[in-house]
């Protein structure tokens, strides 16, 4: 277990709030993907509460829950939207003053908004198709299956939150290879990804998610000229 590494005390307690969070804060019959979201919400929101945990717990939970699904595909705690949330508080919730029943109530409400249904993990999964035999996709190919998604999935999807905040780090962080090319990739590729990143941010009709990814992950800056993406198979 890699969350909150390095502290065995914390860790203990979000794996015992984590699991009552399973039992008092259910939607296992939407997808497991919503089921722990809930459950990592009731954890994290109520270690708050108690003192067990800081805001910087929760954004490394968040940033956990990201690198575990790009490197071993785990779709299933793929809850990072949702707390996100929890540390952006776009609605300026007092997370401090919620009853236990209220923080469950909240959990399966992010849960709801922010987790993935049936279709979206399917989307999701298509960042880890093999390549040839037995093949695993590399950093540079799963770079480019989600600058695919972030382009042609909605603005107001989880598909695209995720993917967005994903490529948004990686720019920032000089991760992505602006030299890379695949499925016929433009020279200019990667400045179009960002544009439409950054534009369909700017039109996000829920503020509070658009609050999120550009605390989160702010957009690099727009390149001067746009070029449009090449054809992604």
């Amino acid at each position: 277990l890699e969350l909150l590494k390095d502290q065995p005390q914390k860790q203990g307690m979000y794996v015992f709030l984590h699991e009552f969070g399973h039992l008092v804060a259910p939607v296992a019959y939407l997808s497991s993907n919503k089921d722990e979201h809930a459950a990592d919400n009731f954890a994290l929101i109520r270690g708050l509460q108690l003192g067990l945990f800081t805001l910087d717990d929760v954004r490394q939970v968040a940033d956990t829950r990201i690198d575990s699904f790009l490197k071993w595909r785990d779709l299933a705690h793929l809850t990072t939207a949702s707390l996100d949330w929890i540390v952006v508080n776009p609605k300026d919730v007092n997370f401090m003053s919620l009853t236990p029943q209220e923080t469950a109530a909240v959990a399966q409400a992010h849960a709801l908004a922010l987790g993935n249904d049936d279709e979206e993990e399917k989307s999701f999964s298509t960042v880890h198709v093999a390549e040839g035999e037995g093949g695993k996709p590399s950093w540079n190919e799963k770079m480019v299956r989600l600058s695919a998604l972030a382009v042609t999935s909605t603005a107001e999807s989880s598909v695209f939150y995720v993917a967005a905040r994903i490529l948004n780090r990686a720019f920032a962080e000089g991760k992505v290879d602006e030299n890379f090319s695949m499925f016929g990739m433009q020279p200019g590729y990667w400045d179009s990804v960002r544009n439409i990143i950054a534009t369909k941010t700017e039109a996000m009709e829920d503020d509070s998610v658009r609050k999120m990814l550009e605390k989160t992950a702010p957009a690099a800056p727009r390149p001067r000229v746009i070029a449009a993406p090449g054809q992604m198979g």
